[in-house]
């Protein structure tokens, strides 16, 4: 049971990525570090709107097995240790981004963008 809500979920994480476009993967020049830079920024985004969805998701399945606990002790303590886990990763990724934007106010350097100097 387990596994197919895992394969479902990561098929439609993966959905759009079939139809994105080969023919820009095949560059005809040499890669440069600022094709880096996008690289870094392109993984960072997605690992934050995953884990954010994943969350999301987690918090979700663990509501639904606390309804369907239907007062087993057992039940009822593994859905709240789903919504306490799930609770707590979204606040890691929330803190995470707000660390990131204090430290870009305070250092006035934008630290939320990887960016090699050349």
């Amino acid at each position: 049971m387990r596994i197919k809500v895992l394969c479902i979920v990561f098929s439609f994480l993966l959905f759009p990525f079939y139809f994105t476009n080969a023919s820009s993967v095949f560059a005809q020049e040499p890669a440069t570090l600022q094709d880096l830079e996008t690289v870094f920024r392109s993984v960072i985004t997605w690992v934050a709107v995953i884990g954010g969805f994943l969350a999301f998701i987690a918090i979700i399945i663990g509501g639904f097995k606390y309804i369907v606990a239907r007062g087993d002790p057992k039940a009822v303590s593994s859905a709240q240790n789903t919504i306490t886990w799930a609770v707590i990763g979204l606040v890691l990724i929330i803190v995470a981004w707000l660390v990131l934007v204090a430290i870009s106010q305070f250092t006035e350097q934008n630290v939320r963008v990887f960016d090699i100097p050349f």
